[in-house]
């Protein structure tokens, strides 16, 4: 049996989020901690629903690839919606493949 590998080495977190993400939760938990201090109650619950939602947006799971030669590897969670020939795109002259992805955190 094959091992599989690694895209990015395992995260040492039980919720790992990506690094491009940080400044956006930092910022968002600290306005919540500002209203929180203020005694602003429906402001802080509201900032921390918003500062929840931020880290769930900028989740980042570890991901398995599978070994083997031909394989196709999805950049993102999702559904695929449309697989379809193209002759030419903004980003490679030339006829390729091009596949769409719906993004969202159910597979079927």
């Amino acid at each position: 049996m094959e091992q599989s590998n690694w895209s990015d080495p395992p995260s040492q977190t039980a919720f790992p989020v990506a690094k491009a993400g940080y400044p956006f939760i930092f910022a968002s938990a600290f306005t919540t901690a500002v209203f929180a201090l203020l005694g602003l109650a429906f402001l802080s619950v509201l900032g921390l629903l918003v500062t929840g939602f931020i880290c769930f947006f900028f989740r980042d799971p570890d991901r398995l690839i599978p070994p083997g030669e031909g394989l196709i590897v999805s950049p993102a969670d999702g559904k695929v919606i449309k697989v379809e020939p193209v002759e030419k795109t903004p980003y490679f002259d030339g006829p390729c493949t091009r596949i769409s992805v719906f993004m969202s955190n159910k597979t079927r």
